[in-house]
């Protein structure tokens, strides 16, 4: 299994201020392009997921995307940026694995109540079930 993991993500302002951005915000903070197109920073993340995918398994890169005239648009804040630089890792984990399950938990109490018309099933292990009556 393989997944590109982001973990910091900077924009740099015209004045080369740092903008640290917050992945939990992706759908809600906006780029501006000069040419008028508009993306959201889930966008730019999947173009660089996309690049974390052609790299060496954990190990950490960076890489820098240039804008020209963009404005990032934030909740609470507008700003004019030059650059967004997203570091992350690509981790990959083996999944080959084989899970065996054996239930061999068998019914030792079958509770009733009257009233509400309830079945309730109580195993061996202490697990206690719902039941429709005719189980």
């Amino acid at each position: 299994m393989r997944r590109p993991v982001v973990t910091d993500i900077v924009a740099r302002d015209r004045d080369n201020d740092k903008i640290t951005l917050d992945q939990k915000y992706q759908y809600y903070i906006f780029i501006k392009h000069a040419d008028g197109k508009i993306t959201s920073l889930f966008d730019e993340i999947m173009v660089f997921n996309k690049y974390l995918q052609e790299q060496v398994p954990s190990v950490t890169v960076s890489r820098e995307y240039h804008y020209e005239q963009a404005l990032l648009y934030l909740p609470s804040d507008l700003y004019q940026i030059k650059s967004i630089t997203n570091t992350g890792l690509l981790m990959v984990k083996d999944t080959t694995e084989s899970k065996l399950f054996s239930i061999v938990d068998r019914v030792w109490l079958v509770m009733e109540k009257i009233f509400e018309q309830q079945t309730f099933v109580v195993s061996e292990a202490g697990i206690i079930v719902q039941t429709d009556k005719n189980f």
